[in-house]
């Protein structure tokens, strides 16, 4: 997804959303599955975000 491609928010959400689906988070004691997503979503766009050099740009 990343390959030859400039990083912008549309392409950074789209990653980050595409590598949370691929993963099976579990419902526990310490957090829901949901709130494992929405976790591993912005965690996976802040790295990205931060290796495009645009890490203050963070949005929602």
């Amino acid at each position: 997804m990343l390959k030859d491609k400039v990083l912008d928010e549309a392409l950074i959400r789209n990653c980050a959303a595409e590598a949370v689906a691929e993963s099976n988070p579990i419902d526990d004691q310490r957090a829901t599955a949901w709130y494992r997503r929405k976790a591993g979503t912005a965690l996976v766009a802040r790295a990205l975000r931060q290796a495009a050099g645009i890490e203050n740009e963070e949005r929602r």
